[in-house]
């Protein structure tokens, strides 16, 4: 039986979310096709995945389209298929899973799975078998031998997460130990955990069975565990009152009368996230105006994050974040218009983060990824993409890193071994 946590008034300004312009939609059951682009990968003669190959950039980068808005890509743990969700605004454009395949060296479309609602930012369980989507109003999970062999509905279950209204499911993360996904609620505020188990059992997952469901604070979306796996840390656009932040940010929607206070990271404690949730939040430290996402660095020290209405990456210490210490935030990087997507390379001499200019005239623009030196927290050179950075993640092995470009219907790899072949200083 899920637990709630105590309710608190959001913010009296109303929150620009990430999906704010997306028209609302329903998840239609029973629907769910694939929509085949390419044949399916055949087997390989006597049993066994074909060969892998590399499919990064090989010296740089270079774009693969989409038939979408792609908010996420998501590579299974072999490295040779990504799941990228499609959550667009136009008629003629697909909302659902696009399914790269390494294919001659490059991630190529494959097929999509259609799916109704706004698919947001996915996550696999660490044996790749699933994909956990939040979807708005459900949480819905793909068998991914289904989606790469065609064979079978590839949607193996979902949870309406909050029946009869629009929950913003917006993040998901995956427990290190492949036991439980959280999943940020944009519009309720609320963090969903959820038993895995129960969810691979498949069809219609009962909301009483979701593990627990508790506030977090206004507009929540990034997630990122910490090393060792006993906390999660979460971004929050908006502090709640209960924190008792100044109203010290101007709002993001220009018709708002007052400012607002402003963003936090939130800790939490995973064990307790699931056993007992109604103290599982650690601490919470003040992270600038509307913080978005967030990355850690790969020693766990630093976690490094988006502040969308700052127009500024922050670095915070973890260990501080832990103690709930005001001096947490160990640096602020002045960045350009609309910081969203980041990310720490893998051997964490860099934090890219892109600006999306998404409140600007020239939003319509192709934007940069900014490049900082994760040492000496200067930006030491910029590299172009396309129209609005939205997410960026990587591959296992760190191998390959992933920026979907919402604006311009394209997935940016890049290989962080040759980054300074691609910056522009």
């Amino acid at each position: 039986m899920r637990s709630m946590g105590e309710s608190e008034p959001s913010s009296s300004n109303q929150l620009l979310s990430e999906n704010a312009t997306i028209p609302k939609m329903r998840f239609l059951v029973g629907v769910i096709a694939l929509l085949v682009l390419l044949p399916p990968v055949p087997a390989r003669a006597g049993g066994g995945a074909p060969a892998p190959q590399r499919c990064g950039a090989g010296g740089g980068m270079y774009d693969v389209a989409v038939p979408g808005a792609p908010m996420s890509a998501t590579a299974t743990p072999d490295e040779q298929t990504v799941f990228v969700s499609l959550n667009s605004t136009e008629p003629r454009q697909l909302n659902g899973i696009a399914v790269l395949r390494c294919t001659d060296g490059r991630y190529r479309l494959q097929r999509v799975i259609p799916l109704e609602s706004q698919p947001a930012i996915a996550a696999f369980t660490h044996d790749g078998k699933m994909l956990v989507v939040p979807d708005d109003a459900f949480i819905a999970f793909v068998d991914v031998e289904r989606a790469l062999s065609g064979d079978g509905d590839p949607v193996s279950g979902f949870i309406e997460d909050v029946p009869g209204d629009d929950g913003g499911a917006i993040y998901a993360a995956v427990s290190p130990d492949n036991r439980f996904a959280f999943v940020a609620e944009e519009q309720s505020g609320k963090l969903t955990v959820i038993d895995l188990q129960k969810a691979r059992a498949g069809g219609i997952i009962a909301h009483d069975d979701i593990v627990s469901e508790f506030l977090i604070g206004n507009a929540p979306v990034g997630l990122v565990f910490s090393r060792d796996g006993r906390y999660l840390f979460a971004t929050v656009q908006v502090a709640l009152k209960r924190y008792g932040f100044a109203p010290t940010c101007e709002p993001e929607i220009a018709s708002a009368a007052a400012n607002e206070a402003p963003g936090a990271i939130v800790t939490i404690d995973v064990a307790k996230a699931v056993s007992d949730p109604s103290h599982a939040l650690v601490s919470n430290v003040a992270a600038g105006c509307h913080p978005v996402r967030a990355a850690l660095s790969p020693d766990g020290a630093t976690l490094w994050v988006t502040a969308r209405k700052s127009n500024a990456v922050l670095a915070f210490s973890t260990k501080k974040l832990l103690a709930g210490s005001a001096g947490a935030r160990i640096a602020e990087v002045k960045v350009g218009s609309a910081p969203v997507p980041i990310i720490v390379t893998p051997d964490g001499k860099y934090v890219l983060a892109g600006n999306s200019n998404r409140f600007g005239q020239a939003g319509a623009g192709n934007q940069d990824l900014v490049v900082i030196d994760a040492h000496t927290r200067a930006v030491v050179g910029r590299i172009p993409v396309g129209i609005f950075p939205r997410q960026l993640t990587q591959t296992q092995s760190g191998s390959t890193i992933f920026l979907t470009n919402y604006g311009s219907n394209t997935i940016t790899v890049i290989d962080p071994a040759t980054l300074p072949s691609v910056i522009h200083r």
